[in-house]
């Protein structure tokens, strides 16, 4: 161990140390729950550059980072330093490591003169308190957080027992009894925390009260003095008794001066000089004004302090109390909005503060647009006790709800007071825009959207559900560089609201200590469609150009819910809920400014400017803004950020949003990506990825015809990848498929195999019946059109047989149309199959190239409108491609538009009529996922089907599969006894002199079912012209 020591040294972070804290973070996963989350060294470079560390704490062993300690100040409470995140690597704990980094951030608060060092872990991480409590931790006893406080400082500041650490050190001579649970000693709801020291003479015994985070007993070998507050919950506006215990152990001389310390709302005018022999008590009074705000757990409470001098030599004595009004009293609205002239009832809560049953009288004021039922309630409460009544009411109009009630009280001994309390109660409903203020937050709403910005913590909080737990906020902002975090719990010094072009906005300003002379201005502008814009304004105060360009940190919770991510050029679709963590993705693979989450009821999405910086850390994201060095006496502006809650439900149209432009319709890829592809000897190579910055862990068996592989991997591989090497099989269509249990997931994905470009369509012409037919053959499937009969195919055979219905070679009645052609065809809406037939078609060679450049080969049958009156200067490509010996035709459209006219989300479709069968009664259709079959020649049916559609029918096993493009709107099938068909339904909009070309439906004859991952697969194949 003493080798050990003389190896490690504690030392500074400086940027030379990136790459080896990312390393201490990759060697740390045990430590953290095993997680899989990659650090590199770019990232902590850009994480410790924005952090807000006054000290980072490196333990090395020669080169090796193996322990981290960040020292901050504490933002959530005042008077604290706080060690936001303390590491050592997993393969170096129990080398007392993590002893020396926080004794080193011990010693530096003690350096800087702060009174407490605190810090948090989780409930469940019992081998670091010893560890903590023996470094004088407190373990606080609360629900809410598992919150450290160490009062060290304090005691090594505290003059009067300055003389004990003279001779002794305080963590050795240490006596206090390690346990492995909350801390404290529970008298009267107050909570003390006690150190005691022994050595060879001498004893030191110090107690701290736990809310007011201060020193409330010393007691040495020569004397004992204690305070003690008669309660700690006491009512508002009311004087309280503070006794003091002082105890003489010796005959020698105590003197003790005593003087009083005004603390938030306490005053406290005390001020005395005794001179003790033996033992006395001294009682003074303290009065607390009037209540102010609810006190917050996270904060240092208001608090009876008492600086005393002790023989000459200095302590401070302080006791936080809970100040409460006689009752507390809130309203509640239930549900999520209210109606107009129709009763309703909201709840109001009265929870009794006095130590006995009291009788609460509660006068309501009147109102011009809130009619009340009843204006006056009593009721009777027991000591402690809570009790909801409900409030009968009939509104008027919608808005913020602010009586301010007046209370009388009578307790059971006779107490009586009158007290005045305001709630604050939205009524929202549709159309209405109002602000409001109660006692957590300031509001505004919109329609049935809210935004609340907390009193407590600055977050802005939008939301519809009227709660303020939500799925998207925005955190207090951060102005630098350095980044300062004063506003954490800094409340505007002005608020204020405006409502513009069917918005409202809420503004809070505030005023920078750490940046004099700069103001910061939160702008936050709720719409009524469920989005916010929030942009922040700067304003130099000051006479001179600011010294350092500036910058604007503005950190966002949001709530990953299978999330979608434009990363790397591609759209990342994530279903795996385990890999929806920040801690997993790179920021930096962002190729569009917006992400989007797929949550229920309200998706959420946020978008920010092309220009700011994106980051990722592991729970929230932040971006920052560069504002470059401000002119005296101006202001700039941030460009805003945008939050989605609501206004758009699919990630397609907030991507619209995000980049003001209107995007066609593509199929993300996953982050787990499964591929087979032939190489050069006809082998086939299987590709697994993983798009996240996580390396493999686990186990993966890839099957290709009948052969499994095996492959085993763990994060020392540093493998985010594997290929694996195949004998081509034998089939036209192959699948390949993955099973595996990566980083304690489990799940499967399956991929086709397109097999090598070998051989050709097979293109010729033929007469039948007096037309010349197009036929094109690829080894498993043939078509055939003709341009004489009518623009689109006639016949597509495969399994051996016909899977069209058709009336080649002439047009003829049918059902509901005259003329009617049957087969496969595109049109648009406002041309029939008459108008179709009147135009000029043409039939010709074609090939389209794939993104694999793989050549797809076979027909173009193009329609030039020139009779049409609407769709004249119209030309309509249809391009029915295949590759060599494979059972796959795709077909693609591309529109010519010279029509004079904007085509504004005109109606096109892809039709198909089938009969699969020998008679049109023995056909049937159905939706992949859905057991239900549709037979056709026996009633009329109208229906819709999703993206993957089987078609077979009762005289033979053959299926035959059509996989729309990802743009079909919706797919509608129409049978009667006559027809049977299939209309995939899209949306064009195109200016006049543009064209357009769709994304391939696919046909594919295979009777074993695509799966989803290789129906997505064709749907992400996009053709083009060559």
């Amino acid at each position: 161990m003493e080798k050990m020591k003389q190896k490690l040294k504690i030392v500074e972070y400086n940027e030379n140390h990136a790459g080896g804290v990312a390393d201490m973070w990759n060697n740390s996963r045990e430590g953290w729950g095993g997680d899989s989350l990659i650090t590199t060294e770019e990232k902590v470079k850009t994480q410790e550059a924005n952090s807000s560390n006054l000290n980072l704490y490196l333990a090395m062993e020669d080169d090796l980072v193996v322990g981290y300690c960040g020292l901050s100040e504490y933002r959530e409470d005042e008077g604290a330093l706080y060690i936001p995140l303390l590491n050592v690597r997993t393969d170096y704990h129990g080398k007392k490591i993590g002893k020396q980094l926080v004794l080193t951030a011990l010693e530096r608060a003690v350096e800087l003169g702060w009174p407490r060092l605190d810090l948090y872990t989780w409930p469940g991480n019992t081998k670091a308190v010893p560890l903590y409590k023996r470094c004088g931790f407190f373990w606080e006893d609360r629900d809410d957080t598992t919150h450290l406080m160490n009062f060290i400082p304090t005691v090594l500041q505290t003059e009067a027992v300055s003389e004990y650490f003279l001779t002794n050190n305080w963590y050795e001579t240490s006596t206090r009894e390690i346990e492995v649970s909350p801390d404290g000693r529970k008298e009267n709801d107050f909570t003390y925390y006690e150190y005691k020291w022994e050595d060879q003479t001498q004893t030191l015994r110090m107690e701290f009260e736990r809310t007011g985070r201060g020193l409330r007993l010393i007691e040495t070998n020569d004397y004992l003095i204690s305070c003690e507050v008669e309660n700690f919950k006491l009512v508002s506006d009311a004087s309280y008794k503070v006794n003091y215990h002082v105890k003489n152990k010796t005959g020698l001389p105590l003197q003790i001066d005593f003087e009083g310390e005004n603390h938030k709302q306490i005053e406290f005018p005390f001020k005395q000089s005794i001179h003790v022999q033996g033992e006395t008590i001294i009682e003074a009074t303290f009065h607390l004004k009037k209540f102010e705000e609810e006190q917050s757990n996270w904060r240092t409470h208001p608090s009876v302090i008492t600086n005393l001098l002790i023989n000459g030599k200095r302590a401070r004595f302080a006791i936080g109390v809970l100040p409460k009004q006689p009752a507390k009293i809130k309203g509640v609205v239930p549900g999520s909005q209210c109606y107009l002239n129709e009763q309703g009832v909201f709840y109001l809560d009265i929870e009794n503060n006095y130590q006995e049953e009291a009788t609460f009288t509660i006068h309501f004021p009147k109102s011009n647009w809130v009619d009340l039922e009843k204006e006056k309630y009593i009721l009777n409460v027991a000591s402690k006790a809570k009790v909801s009544i409900p409030v009968s009411y009939v509104l008027k109009e919608f808005g913020f709800y602010s009586p301010v009630l007046d209370v009388d009280v009578q307790t059971k001994t006779g107490i009586t007071t009158n007290f005045k309390k305001e709630v604050g109660i939205a009524f929202k409903g549709l159309g209405a825009r109002f602000s409001g203020e109660c006692e957590q937050y300031w509001h505004i709403y919109n329609g049935l959207y809210h935004l609340y910005l907390s009193k407590f913590d600055n977050k802005i909080i939008p939301g519809r559900l009227t709660t303020d737990s939500q799925n998207t906020f925005s955190m207090f902002p951060k102005i630098g560089k350095p980044y300062s975090s004063e506003f954490s719990k800094r409340k505007p010094h002005r608020v204020h609201y405006d409502e513009n072009h069917g918005a409202i906005t809420l503004y809070a300003d505030y005023q920078s200590s750490d940046f004099p002379g700069l103001e910061i201005v939160s702008m936050s502008k709720l719409y009524a469609e469920g989005l916010v814009e929030q942009s922040y304004k700067l304003r130099n105060h000051n006479d001179h150009l600011s010294e350092n360009e500036t910058w604007v940190y503005q950190p966002i919770y949001h709530n990953f819910y299978k999330p979608v991510l434009p990363m790397n050029q591609q759209i990342i679709e994530v279903n795996e809920q385990a890999s929806a963590d920040y801690g997993i993705w790179n920021s930096k693979n962002f190729t569009e400014s917006w992400l989007f989450s797929r949550h229920t009821p309200y998706a959420h999405g946020i978008s920010w400017p092309k220009d700011a910086k994106v980051n990722f850390e592991n729970w929230y994201m932040y971006i920052e803004h560069n504002l470059g060095k401000i002119k005296p006496n101006t202001e700039v502006e941030t460009k805003p950020v945008y939050v989605s809650f609501g206004a758009y439900q699919s990630w397609e149209e907030f991507r619209d949003f995000a980049n003001r432009k209107t995007f066609d319709a593509v199929t993300p890829v996953e982050d787990l990506i499964l591929t087979g592809l032939y190489d050069k000897n006809h082998d086939v190579d299987i590709h697994f990825v993983d798009q996240k910055e996580g390396h493999l862990h686990g186990i993966i068996q890839l099957h290709y015809g009948n052969v499994t592989v095996d492959r085993e991997f763990t994060q020392t591989d540093e493998k985010s990848s594997t290929v694996q090497k195949f004998e081509s099989s034998a089939d036209s269509l192959s699948t390949v498929k993955a099973s595996f249990e990566l980083n304690g997931v489990q799940s499967s994905k399956q991929a086709l195999v397109l097999p090598p470009r070998d051989g050709e369509v097979n293109i010729c012409t033929e007469n039948r019946e007096g037309h010349e037919v197009f036929v094109a053959t690829n080894g498993l499937l043939s078509i055939s059109a003709a341009a004489s009969f009518y623009p689109g195919l006639f016949s597509l055979h495969a399994h051996g047989k016909e899977w069209l219905h058709s009336s080649f070679p002439s047009l003829e009645p049918r059902a509901w149309w005259n003329p009617w052609s049957g087969g496969i065809r595109t049109s648009i809406q406002g041309a029939n199959h008459k108008s179709f037939a009147k135009e000029d078609t043409t039939i010709t060679v074609a090939s389209l190239v794939d993104d694999s450049n793989m050549k797809w080969q076979g027909i173009k049958i193009t329609t030039t409108f020139k009779q049409h009156e609407e769709y004249s200067g119209l030309e309509i490509k249809q391009y029915y491609v295949m590759l060599p010996n494979v059972p796959i035709l795709a077909h693609v459209t591309k529109f010519v538009q010279h029509t004079g006219t904007y085509f504004h989300h005109k109606k096109w479709f892809a039709e198909t009529c089938l009969k699969a069968g020998n008679l049109l009664e023995d056909s049937w259709i159905k939706s992949n996922d859905e057991k239900g079959k549709y037979f056709a020649g026996r009633t009329e049916i109208v229906s819709m089907l999703n993206q993957h559609v089987l078609i077979g029918s009762t005289t033979d096993q053959h299926v035959l599969q059509l996989i729309t493009d990802p743009a079909t709107v919706e797919t509608e099938t129409y049978m009667n006894k006559e027809v049977q068909s299939i209309a995939a339904w899209h949306l064009l909009s195109l200016a006049h002199g543009k064209e357009w070309i769709s994304s391939p439906s696919f046909y594919v004859a295979k009777d074993t079912i695509l799966s989803n991952d290789e129906v997505k697969q064709l749907q992400r194949i996009q053709l083009r012209e060559v």
